[in-house]
């Protein structure tokens, strides 16, 4: 008695190796955990300080810093002070924890905050420039207007620097730069001031240009404070971007010190890791000999427990199959013995019992089992016990299919059918009918075709029998119908026929379909009645229509005289309407040129109103230098008194005995002094007079333009026009008289007109009622052109 062994070296070969594997791979998880190389966090923090430090060794979110607060954009930058606080803070934190150098510069970092935030409360440069740009900009509108040279070309210059420092102020300007250009802007406004003071303006022309000089002061003190911020922040810059580089200095050598041991780890994890899979890849091609050796010996101990329970346990009609194995396997090849029996037994009944020809053909239609039957109906009893096999070519010679062989479509396409054969033996000289039912099946994954051959010989004969009993009532019947003597008679006769064929039913709807026929004869003649009625109706209504024909015909012709008249007297209303659409335009024509002309005279009276205030310009400077005229000539009159009085002086010393060249050389010295002192005063009456002859000029240019404006001719031209417009407003009351009387006799025309159109269209309805669904009638009216229906839709629309 062979015994299988289930249990041996290949399972203990496997815990051994698992055991080993799972030890090892623990370990080294361990270990390497330990160390940061699998920990996801540890890696991420080193690689994550590698490209910090990278990105802060470029030093860029400084340099712009630098840069924004340069060029004007410090709210900008406090952002970029903010991420490099925090993104150093969390690099210093994960590589050192803290250190001195990170505290520094941390500390000048902060004190670079506060210079920011300071120069955050000054306006921005941009601002200021465009305010003290307003400012010299109206400055020197104001000089050009006065004429004042000197101060004119300062602003210009000035204005112009102004627009170029604002051009630049969103750009990063040097420190030293922008200096320059705000002292020289203080030098030209000190300049304008100094000029001023200087000139021979008069105080209070003085006063006004001190007064917008000094404006600008405000923002001249503002950027002076910006500029003192902004150096202060450049100092403190200059420290912190010292700070900072030592910072750096002393973090990178930690940095990649830490990612050059992460990555000695992670080569050490590979090699182990190639290790562990080529222990792995070991371990499995041994298990694979295991396997193999053990799967050979188990094969030849498995076919001989196989072979023996088939032969003694469900082949032989008793069961000796004894083996050590468990109940449950026993009562398995017990329950399969029972069944192979049983099929046998089943199959050797089945192949007696089956009371019809029956045949099983393999895939290459082959007789590959045929039941007792077959062999005796087809006489080929000689086949049955012998050892050569049957096809079906050779049996389809024993029947009547000939090329059209379903058995090959059954194959191939796997359809089932039933057909009708005749089959002549070679023993027989007549052939027999079979109803051949072909069935194709699949059996353990081969196709089969079983067929089973029906005899029909005596159903054949039945069918005959039958037929002659069921023909002859149906044909007399027919017959009746045919004839019209499906009478009460007939059918009391035939009745029993059908009752002996065992057709009750067809002679109850032989009777039925005779009664409908009845009825459907009395239903046509009540319709025929009906029709000749129907038709004699219509007729009179033709007559009617007729009638109302002939009246439409007359309306149409008092429509027609209608729309005569009211085309008259469109007409003469169209014509009205356009006199006075004339009337209009020209009247529009006309208040146009009435507008000119007062726009003429607006433009005029502006021109004199210029004229006016030159000439009161003029006069004012007259009336200033009529007073300086009345002070010159009192100071005249003062120094004519006093030479007179020094004359009579030395005409007294001239008479008297006691001449004193002493004296009289005084006394022409103050005459010289006099003379010079009178010669100042003849300048300024020079002066004076020539600005006399100024004012005068111009006063004589205001006259001379005011001759050349003329208004004559525009008041004689609007004087004409308004009598026109006048003269079409009369003619227009006169035609409006004219219009009520005419619109009343076109609304009673149109009125009568839409009248006789109504009872047209209510007699046409009526006539297209009467004719409609019932004849068809063509009626060939022709109208007069002069009657026909107006067309156009704006016509049809208003007589509606």
């Amino acid at each position: 008695m062979t015994r299988v062994n289930l249990a041996g070296g290949p399972q203990i070969y496997y815990i051994s190796v698992l055991t080993l594997l799972m030890t090892l791979f623990s370990y080294g998880a361990y270990y390497f955990w330990d160390h940061g190389v699998i920990n996801v966090s540890n890696i991420v923090a080193v690689f994550d300080s590698e490209a910090t430090l990278e990105k802060l060794n470029g030093g860029s979110e400084l340099k712009q810093i630098h840069t924004l607060v340069n060029s004007d954009r410090v709210r900008e930058s406090v952002p970029l002070v903010t991420s490099l606080l925090q993104t150093s803070s969390k690099l210093n934190v994960a590589v050192i924890g803290n250190s001195q150098a990170f505290t520094q510069f941390k500390t000048d970092l902060a004190a670079t905050r506060k210079r920011v935030d300071r120069l955050i409360s000054y306006p921005n440069t941009a601002s200021i420039f465009r305010v003290l740009g307003s400012k010299v900009k109206g400055f020197e509108n104001f000089v050009v207007t006065n004429k004042w040279r000197t101060l004119t070309r300062i602003s210009r210059r000035l204005n112009v620097r102004i627009a170029s420092l604002l051009r630049s102020a969103d750009q990063m300007i040097h420190y030293q730069t922008f200096k320059r250009s705000v002292a020289t802007i203080k030098k030209d406004v000190k300049l304008m001031r100094a000029v001023t003071l200087s000139s021979i303006l008069s105080d209070q022309e003085k006063s006004v240009i001190t007064l917008k000089v000094d404006t600008l002061k405000t923002e001249l003190a503002m950027l002076d404070n910006y500029l003192t911020a902004l150096s202060s922040f450049n100092r403190e810059f200059q420290k912190v971007n010292s700070s900072y580089l030592h910072w750096l200095k002393y973090i990178t050598p930690l940095v990649k010190a830490s990612v050059e041991k992460l990555e000695g780890l992670s080569h050490q994890l590979l090699i182990s890791l190639g290790g562990f899979i080529l222990l792995l890849f070991t371990s499995i091609l041994g298990g694979v000999a295991v396997y193999h050796r053990t799967k050979s010996n188990l094969k030849a101990s498995y076919e001989g427990l196989i072979v023996q329970a088939l032969s003694d346990g469900i082949i032989a009609p008793e069961n000796s199959f004894d083996h050590g194995l468990t109940p449950s396997f026993d009562l398995e090849i017990n329950r399969l013995r029972d069944y192979v029996h049983k099929r046998m037994n089943f199959g050797a009944v089945f192949q007696d019992a089956l009371p019809f020809s029956s045949i099983m053909l393999d895939s290459n239609l082959k007789v590959v089992w045929a039941n007792p039957l077959f062999y005796e109906s087809w006489d080929l009893k000689d086949y049955q016990f012998s050892e050569q096999t049957l096809s079906w070519d050779y049996l389809q010679r024993f029947t009547n299919l000939g090329e059209n062989d379903p058995l090959v479509e059954a194959l191939n396409q796997g359809v089932a059918g039933i057909y009708q054969i005749q089959v002549k033996t070679s023993l027989h000289q007549e052939s027999y009918p079979y109803e051949m039912y072909v069935s194709p099946v699949t059996s353990q994954g081969q196709d089969r075709i079983m067929i089973f051959f029906y005899p029909l010989s005596s159903v054949e004969q039945s069918l005959a029998n039958q037929t002659k009993s069921l023909v002859g009532p149906v044909a007399r019947t027919l017959d009746a119908l045919t004839n019209k003597h499906f009478d009460l008679e007939f059918m009391e006769g035939i009745k029993k026929d059908f009752e002996i064929a065992g057709i009750s039913e067809i002679f109850n709807k032989f009777k039925v379909h005779q009664e409908m026929i009845a009825q459907q004869e009395e239903a046509q003649q009540e319709e025929h009645r009906r029709l000749l009625e129907h038709l004699q109706e219509e007729l009179d209504r033709l007559a009617q229509a007729e009638k109302n024909l002939i009246g439409q015909f007359d309306g149409a012709q008092r429509m027609g005289e209608g729309f005569k008249s009211l085309g008259s007297e469109v007409v003469s209303l169209i014509e009205l309407r356009q006199q006075i659409a004339n009337l209009y335009s020209q009247s529009v024509t006309r208040m146009e040129q009435i507008m000119n002309n007062n726009s003429d005279l607006l433009l005029k009276a502006a021109e004199l109103k210029c004229c006016l205030n030159d000439g009161q310009r003029s006069v004012e400077s007259v009336i200033a230098v009529k007073d300086k005229f009345k002070g010159m000539r009192l100071r005249i009159d003062d120094f004519k008194y006093r030479i007179n009085q020094t004359l009579d002086q030395i005409l007294l010393l001239q008479k008297s005995d006691q001449l004193d060249s002493f004296k009289m050389e005084q006394a022409f010295e103050r005459v010289k002094i006099e003379i010079k002192e009178f010669e100042k005063v003849l300048q300024g009456f020079n002066q004076v007079v020539t600005s006399l002859d100024v004012s005068l000029s111009k006063m004589e240019m205001v006259v001379g333009e005011g001759d050349k404006i003329v208004i004559d001719q525009t008041k004689e031209q609007t004087e004409r026009l308004s009598g026109q417009v006048t003269q079409d407003m009369g003619s227009y009351r006169e035609l409006k008289k004219g219009m009520p009387q005419q619109d009343e006799l076109l609304i009673e025309i149109i009125k009568q007109v839409y009248g006789d159109y109504q009872q047209g269209v209510k007699q046409l309805k009526e006539l297209s009622l009467t004719v409609e669904g019932r004849r068809e009638i063509d009626l060939d009216l022709t109208m007069p052109p002069h009657l026909s229906a107006p067309s156009d839709p704006e016509v049809v629309n208003s007589l509606q």
